[in-house]
């Protein structure tokens, strides 16, 4: 919409099947849009979850990554610094992290492990990515760029997490919240 309140450009998305539905926030970075449509779709419908780059002036689909697989987050993407001053597009979803190139779409690496209720969406601060995942999932610092394996993992908290709530790093220091009422700290 334009200021007025006029609609410039709508995109259909899909038909999704989740028993929770969508609720990836867009983000936006210059000139695009970028969404995260995670869904069980490759069970009972025709298309897989997908992350997609749509132009903010016309809606035009930039590119769409299908994100075969994976399904049931609710995790809204960042973007970070990664290596040589090139950003990268970080999307939580189920059972693990992946960092996407924001101008092509392309897979740049995958890891961590996450459980299949991700809802928190993750932050970044001191060069790290931290990421949670519900029901008591694990907590994770992740190193980005082009790193293999193990040594993406800066440090991990195997159980802990929580089911909705996104983490809040302030200080040195990230902040947990917890749907019960308690808050983890972490250095």
């Amino acid at each position: 919409y334009d200021r007025d309140g006029k609609l410039l450009w709508r995109r259909t998305l899909g038909t999704f099947d989740t028993e929770l539905g969508l609720a990836s926030s867009p983000v936006l970075d210059g000139d695009r849009v970028f969404l995260v449509c995670d869904h069980d779709g490759d069970r009972s419908t025709s298309f897989d979850s997908f992350l997609t780059a749509l132009d903010a002036g016309t809606g035009k689909v930039c590119w769409k990554a299908e994100r075969r697989g994976l399904g049931r987050s609710w995790s809204t993407p960042i973007l970070v610094p990664g290596r040589a001053g090139r950003q990268e597009l970080i999307v939580s979803g189920q059972d693990e992290v992946r960092a996407y190139d924001p101008g092509t779409g392309g897979l740049l690496w995958c890891g961590g492990r996450t459980t299949i209720w991700v809802a928190p969406s993750p932050v970044f601060a001191h060069g790290l990515v931290y990421v949670t995942s519900g029901k008591d999932g694990p907590t994770l610092a992740l190193r980005p760029g082009e790193l293999k394996g193990a040594a993406r993992v800066a440090w991990r908290q195997p159980a802990g997490g929580p089911y909705v709530c996104s983490p809040v790093v302030y200080g040195g220091h990230l902040h947990v919240a917890h749907e019960a009422g308690s808050l983890t700290v972490y250095e």
